[in-house]
């Protein structure tokens, strides 16, 4: 790891956290029929975007433990969904504002989609309905700042 990675590893561990806390208080962010948007995958799909080396899978693996911590899901499995999708999207050389937004959908949905499987409480496709498809569509909504704010630092810390 260079000196300049090591800078933006610091500033997006910051950022996490950061936003992490953000989301967590009550009065700051607006709750949408009863959902919130879920920043941290947001986040780490916008760092894999950026960065090629471990540097995301190393993000994905904490965004991933913060949103099993959120969630309420077994310890460790979105971490390991979020480590393989930052692993692939980082692969893939198209980086567009449109190819991020797809992007974020298909990992709100995907790791939802786990979390309602998992579940072991009863009303799945209640909550399914209720809480997790607007928690997927308030993430998509928000995503394009946590787009503009890493490209920032992307380009800014060189």
């Amino acid at each position: 790891m260079t000196v300049i990675s090591i800078k933006r590893l610091i500033i997006y561990i910051l950022e996490i956290i950061l936003f992490f806390i953000i989301h967590d208080i009550e009065f700051i962010v607006i709750a949408y029929y009863n959902a919130k948007p879920i920043v941290t995958i947001s986040i780490a799909i916008s760092i894999a975007i950026y960065e090629r080396n471990g540097i995301n899978i190393i993000l994905g693996a904490i965004c991933g433990l913060l949103v099993d911590i959120s969630i309420g899901n077994i310890m460790g499995i979105n971490a390991l969904i979020l480590c393989i999708i930052c692993f692939i999207i980082s692969k893939i050389k198209i980086h567009s504002f449109i190819i991020y937004i797809i992007y974020t959908a298909f990992s709100v949905t995907f790791m939802l989609y786990i979390t309602f499987v998992l579940s072991p409480y009863e009303l799945n496709f209640y909550n399914f309905k209720s809480l997790y498809i607007p928690n997927i569509i308030y993430t998509i909504i928000v995503s394009p700042l946590f787009y503009i704010i890493n490209k920032k630092i992307y380009l800014k810390v060189r």
